[in-house]
């Protein structure tokens, strides 16, 4: 038998090379993120270059860079020493967080202040780690876009951006802003996480600079009350974006009225609730409950200090007092001739009511004012205290620009937050206030501090003027009630007496009811509250030749909404007994055909002729009740 040597015994054994990436120490990133205090100024500032670099267009993300989530060990939130946590975790935001993950449909609503954002990234940070989304889209308000600069130099997590730098440095973002050609180019870089605003996503939408809308894997709604509006291109912009998972992230689910929750769902759940049916407020809170987690802070966050209010009642000086009575003598006059025309007199009312307000702040060419003698009564105080105040009013010229006037005036260092800021002016503002110990006061509107900034280095809150939705100032106040702080809160509000501040506040308690009884204890009796023209003209003192007769008919016409929502919601209950007789029926006829045994069919038939009656009894009982419908 001949023996064979097989030549490749004598050749090198090739090996297959390696392929991957070697990625920097994530021990040693994790200590510099939770060690913050610790760097120099010049280590700092490397970071926030090193940072930037990173997130240019020129950034190459590659296969193992997406990839990297994945090769992470498991995601743990039960052990407060775990590396991958920026900070320990408490135990409800834990439960939020696999809630989350474990919803594709999610509406977080827990109260302001209790740390949605931080369950929001985690949750996340676990589904790339589980391999279930690839990319992620956040959606939120210009104010809380973020800045990694700021939470480097703060050591605190800024907006979406900052919490992402700190909380999850595995996950590449992309912060989607600035010119036309700059977002284009950023649309198309491949990251884990793209950030950015309601107004930026609609207008790249619609100028196709966004053309993929099956790009993203999961889009989270932040401060989702801002569709509440469906027909506002906003709402119709996101609604075109498709998505496995559809989260929304908002402290005031209902705003004004219930419709606002419907809007949201709509983007959460989409065909969750029909147009055509008007549902019960316990029906909608049963349809939403699987897919809504609230919690309030009362609830979860015991720790967190006491907010103590006090109202101050002031009165008009002389000068608004003859303002406000010529002005509102005026407005009157119009609102009456105006009467038979819907549109031009609500125009009337709302005019002549922003002009009180604004009035009960400042007379037109006056820079002080009873408001403005309490407020620096609290303010001297505080600063000899060495405490902070944040101070809040609803205007520009009759709010916050004379009240700057008059903080120059008494060379009092303050910092200003209003509309038209550049992103860079707003961190600087934050940040002065919050490390600069001869800052005492920080001066804002309420719509633009509303959402999204942390600034509980204050202890005490002034509301110069009152927005009579309730949610809003509770946004604004929940900016310095919110976890980090250590202090009680004191919150002081201003009113003016005999003027349209006190009538409008008990609408004020009216409207707050709505979110308390419908989204937290949830009353079924609760009706939705909209203040009429009738209403505005009672709050106004407005008399009319047609005051009787409108009464008369507005007891009526309650009288016949309410016999029409009950009619509806009888109507309703018989409509899902007729489509379950009808799915019945087609069962049964369908058994019938395919079935070959004689008694089987008898009895099939016997069935049929029964459910059918029924069917029709309950088609007579509906014509009944909509003939009554029709009749209201």
């Amino acid at each position: 038998m001949q023996t064979y040597v097989s030549k490749n015994l004598f050749n090198s054994l090739e090996l297959e090379q390696a392929k991957g990436k070697v990625f920097k120490d994530e021990i040693q990133h994790s200590r510099i993120r939770k060690n913050l205090s610790s760097l120099e100024n010049n280590e700092k500032l490397f970071i926030i270059k090193q940072d930037r670099k990173s997130y240019s267009l020129t950034k190459q993300v590659d296969f193992w860079d997406l990839l990297k989530p994945l090769l992470q060990p498991p995601l743990l939130f039960d052990f407060p020493d775990q590396i991958d946590l920026y900070k320990p975790l408490r135990g409800y935001q834990q439960q939020g967080i696999s809630w989350l993950a474990n919803n594709s449909s999610a509406l977080l609503a827990d109260e302001m202040g209790t740390g949605k954002t931080v369950q929001t990234v985690n949750a996340l940070r676990l589904l790339f780690r589980q391999g279930k989304i690839k990319s992620a889209l956040i959606i939120c308000p210009a104010a809380v876009l973020g800045s990694i600069e700021l939470s480097v130099e703060t050591e605190k997590p800024e907006g979406w951006s900052g919490h992402f730098y700190l909380w999850a440095p595995e996950l590449f973002v992309k912060v989607i802003i600035g010119s036309k050609k700059k977002r284009e180019l950023a649309w198309k870089m491949l990251v884990h996480l793209y950030i950015t605003t309601y107004d930026t996503i609609r207008n790249d939408l619609s100028e196709n600079l966004l053309t993929d809308l099956n790009k993203f894997d999961c889009v989270i709604l932040d401060e989702a009350q801002i569709i509440k509006n469906r027909n506002t291109s906003r709402f119709k912009a996101i609604r075109k974006l498709q998505s496995q998972y559809r989260w929304a992230l908002t402290g005031t689910p209902i705003e004004n009225s219930i419709e606002d929750i419907k809007s949201i769902f709509e983007f959460i759940h989409p065909g969750l609730f029909n147009a055509r049916v008007d549902y019960s407020h316990h029906e909608i809170r049963s349809m939403i409950d699987p897919y809504m987690l609230r919690r309030l802070k009362k609830d979860v966050l015991k720790e967190l200090p006491e907010k103590i209010y006090q109202e101050d009642w002031l009165e008009l000086d002389s000068e608004q007092q003859d303002a406000y009575d010529k002005a509102l003598n005026i407005g009157r006059q119009k609102i009456k001739t105006s009467l038979n025309h819907e549109g031009e007199v609500k125009t009337h009312i709302f005019t002549l009511i922003e002009e009180l307000k604004q009035i009960c702040n400042f007379a037109k060419n006056k820079n002080t004012s009873p408001k403005t003698e309490r407020m620096f009564e609290y303010i001297e105080t505080i600063i000899a205290n060495d405490q902070k105040v944040v101070i809040f009013s609803q205007y520009l010229q009759q709010g916050v620009d004379k009240i700057a006037i008059l903080l120059k005036q008494k060379n009092i260092n303050f910092v200003m937050y209003k509309g038209g800021l550049t992103g860079k002016q707003r961190d600087q503002a934050i940040n002065d206030f919050r490390s600069k110990l001869d800052v005492n006061v920080f001066l804002g509107t309420t719509k633009a501090v509303g959402v999204g900034i942390t600034l509980t280095e204050a202890s005490y809150l002034i509301h110069f003027d009152q927005l009579w939705n309730p949610t809003q100032m509770q946004q604004a106040e929940d900016r310095v009630h919110r976890i980090g702080q250590d202090k009680n809160i004191t919150i002081y509000s201003f009113w003016m007496k005999g003027t349209i501040e006190e009538r409008i506040k008990k609408k004020l308690i009216e409207k707050r009811l709505l979110i308390e009884n419908i989204i937290d204890s949830l009353a079924v009796d609760v009706q939705e509250e909209y203040i009429t023209i009738e209403e505005w003209l009672d709050i106004l003192d407005i008399r009319t030749i047609q005051d009787t007769n409108v009464n008369l008919a507005r007891e009526k016409s309650i009288t016949l909404r309410q016999e029409d929502q009950r009619i509806q919601q009888k109507l309703a209950g018989l409509q899902k007994q007729y489509d379950l007789l009808s799915e019945k029926i087609n069962v049964i006829r369908e058994t019938l055909v395919t079935t070959s045994s004689t008694v089987q069919k008898f009895d099939l038939e016997k069935q049929l002729e029964k459910a059918e009656l029924e069917r029709t009894q309950l088609e007579q009982q509906m014509e009944v009740f909509e003939d009554k419908l029709q009749a209201n």
